[in-house]
C-alpha cells in the first residue's frame, strides 16, 4: 500500500544502515560508498517493483481507497506522473533512511538510530489496521459502494502472496548481504 510503502523505504533504507554499522562507524568512504550502494540496489530493485506491481495493478487498493483518480493514469499525464513519483519517493526515502541512520551512527548515537528506526517500521504498519480496507479488493467505487469482495476470494490474492514473497526474500538477501560485507570489512580493516 502506498501508505506503507513510502515509510517503508524510509525504515529499510534505516534497517540496512543498522545491518552494516560496525563497518560504518569506522567511517572510511569506500565502505560507505558501498553500503549506499547495496540499499540503493535494493531500493531500486527489489522495494520499488513491488509497490509499482501492486500500485499499477490494484491501485485502489495500494492507495486504501482514498482516492479514485490514481485508477485511470492513461491518457492522463499527472496521474501517470505520480506513478513515477511513487517510484522515486522510495528510492529517495530509502537513501534518506541509510545517510540519516548512517550520521547518527558517526556521532555514537545508535540509540537514537535504532529508536528512529523502530518508529518508521511501526509507521510502515500501522496502515494495516484499517482491516476493511486491507481485506477488500476493488475500485475506489465498488469499495465505497460496499461491494468490493474480501481479498481472499480473488485472484489478487495469489498475486499479492507472489509479489510479498519476492519482496521478502529480496529483503532477507539484501540484510544477508550487507551483513556479510560488513563482516568482509571489519576483517579486512581490522588487520
Amino acid at each position: 500500500m502506498f501508505q506503507v510503502d513510502i515509510p517503508a523505504a524510509f525504515a529499510m533504507g534505516q534497517v540496512l544502515a543498522m545491518v552494516g554499522r560496525k563497518s560504518l562507524k569506522m567511517g572510511h568512504q569506500s565502505t560507505y560508498d558501498r553500503f549506499l550502494l547495496w540499499t540503493n540496489w535494493y531500493v531500486s530493485l527489489i522495494m520499488g517493483p513491488t509497490g509499482l506491481f501492486l500500485l499499477v495493478g490494484w491501485p485502489g487498493w495500494e492507495t486504501m481507497y482514498k482516492w479514485s483518480w490514481v485508477e485511470n493514469p492513461q491518457f492522463h499525464s499527472m496521474v501517470a506522473l505520480f506513478y513515477i513519483a511513487f517510484l522515486m519517493m522510495i528510492v529517495v526515502l530509502g537513501n534518506a533512511g541509510f545517510m540519516m541512520s548512517y550520521g547518527l551512527l558517526r556521532r555514537n548515537r545508535d540509540g537514537v538510530a535504532k529508536t528512529i528506526m523502530v518508529l518508521s517500521i511501526l509507521l510502515a504498519l500501522a496502515p494495516f489496521l484499517d482491516f476493511n480496507a486491507t481485506l477488500h479488493i476493488g475500485t475506489y467505487q465498488t469499495y465505497h459502494a460496499g461491494t468490493a469482495p474480501l481479498v481472499f476470494g480473488t485472484s489478487f490474492i495469489m498475486s499479492f502472496f507472489g509479489i510479498m514473497l519476492f519482496w521478502v526474500i529480496g529483503s532477507i538477501a539484501a540484510v544477508i548481504l550487507v551483513h556479510i560485507e560488513d563482516k568482509f570489512r571489519q576483517h579486512q580493516l581490522a588487520q
